[in-house]
């Protein structure tokens, strides 16, 4: 055979595999933010195949990298319409739309992006395109849904049914209060996971892990102590201040343990159960009364200091002294606001609240837990903050973790970081 003839088939093979390297190339030039090379190549797959989704969708991303919002969003539309997947394509929609001033279909997409499971609540917190809304009482919402999207178990009851359980513990015998052992409950950052960490005087320790399954809809708990014993319990009964859970052990005893709150004292009754006929009779095991930890002296004790600050502060922000809220905060203090905006030092978290000056409404705020280490305390609040915004009231819903520092003039809040709720 000839050259001629060799030339032929070897030049089809470069051809067939030039779309679909330029296809796959099409992500990493968009990664190396070479933008208009980015463009030119999407372009290029298009005229191939008019219906290729990633090609419109990157042409369109890209558009957006040079501020070309209007222009980005006929290729976006596109990539949805021939099957690209819709959260990232909406979510640079979404800037197309911001940027180039479309606020009907701005709103409506936004409106619309909660209920397809959308997450990206940095994405809000971070793009400048979006400044312009971020007071608008719309976005407020659906930012607080999609905060929700992100982390289900911030605001999930279900996941909520042991959390009368938190904080630092002393364990009592309920016949004579004597001091059995100590316990600390506490949460993960994401509120899905509860962990209890265990002591007996006598050196018996162990751990829990507590947390809502959905897939079966039931709370449950995984117990190891230092002896390797294991214990599977799953809910069996709960009601707003008790949940039962049982187990089987390895040698067939079915386990059940109750706890029960106590609303007036705020103690914590654990009673556990034990039978070896496979649930027909039960006998008494394990009981503990669950005391918080505290000093001697209520008038110091936490819970009410922090409680009569918080009071002060609603009270302040009402009469807008905004200027007063900030000294409740120490000289060092910081306050990370959603998306990474970190406030350093007193002055600037006074420039914080002097920026809502005038506008002052009501403030509600509700202490849900406090954990007290020495002189610093943890405590779990949330927040209804009401402004005047032009001509209309907005109430902003958050919760927040506050660090509080005891000093010679009261407990100051150290750290405060919060987020949007529903």
């Amino acid at each position: 055979m000839n050259n001629r003839h060799r030339i032929a088939p070897i030049c089809l093979i470069i051809l067939c595999f030039q779309p679909a390297l330029a296809q796959s190339d099409l992500r990493q030039i968009f990664a190396a933010g070479e933008y208009g090379q980015c463009i030119e190549t999407a372009q290029q797959l298009l005229a191939k195949d008019p219906k290729q989704a990633q090609a419109h969708f990157f042409r369109g991303a890209c558009l957006i990298r040079l501020e070309q919002y209007e222009q980005a969003i006929e290729p976006l539309q596109a990539a949805i319409k021939y099957g690209f997947p819709v959260n990232p394509a909406h979510a640079n929609l979404l800037r197309a739309y911001a940027g180039s001033q479309q606020e009907q279909a701005f709103f409506t997409l936004l409106g619309q992006l909660p209920a397809s499971g959308f997450a990206n609540y940095a994405l809000l917190d971070n793009q400048a395109v979006f400044a312009p809304y971020r007071n608008h009482p719309a976005f407020k919402t659906a930012y607080a849904q999609v905060h929700d999207n992100a982390f289900p178990c911030l605001s999930q009851k279900q996941t909520q049914k042991l959390d009368f359980w938190l904080g630092d513990w002393d364990i009592l015998n309920p016949t004579n209060q004597a001091k059995v052992a100590t316990s600390r409950i506490y949460k993960s950052q994401d509120g899905c996971t509860l962990y209890e960490d265990y002591a007996h005087q006598s050196g018996f320790k162990g751990r829990s892990m507590n947390y809502y399954d959905p897939n079966d809809g039931l709370y449950k708990q995984v117990w190891v102590d230092l002896r390797n014993n294991v214990a599977n319990y799953i809910e069996t009964d709960a009601t707003e201040h008790a949940i039962t859970m049982q187990a089987q052990l390895a040698n067939g005893t079915l386990t059940r343990t109750t706890w029960a709150h106590n609303p007036s004292d705020d103690t914590v009754l654990q009673a556990a159960e034990n039978s070896t006929d496979n649930g027909q009779t039960w006998t008494a095991g394990f009981t503990g009364l669950y005391v918080r930890t505290t000093k001697a002296n209520p008038s110091t004790e936490p819970k009410q200091a922090l409680n009569a600050v918080l009071k002060e502060m609603e009270q302040q922000f009402a009469a807008n002294q905004m200027s007063a809220i900030a000294m409740h905060y120490t000289t060092d203090a910081q306050m990370l606001e959603p998306g990474g905006r970190i406030h350093r030092g007193q002055k600037a978290i006074e420039a914080y609240w002097q920026s809502l000056d005038g506008q002052g409404i009501a403030w509600e705020l509700e202490l849900l837990d406090v954990a007290s280490h020495g002189q610093v305390v943890s405590s779990l609040v949330t927040s209804h903050l009401t402004y005047q915004d032009q001509d209309q009231a907005v109430t902003a819903k958050t919760r927040a973790l506050i660090i509080w520092r005891k000093t010679t003039d009261g407990y100051r809040i150290h750290r405060d970081f919060f987020h949007f709720i529903q």
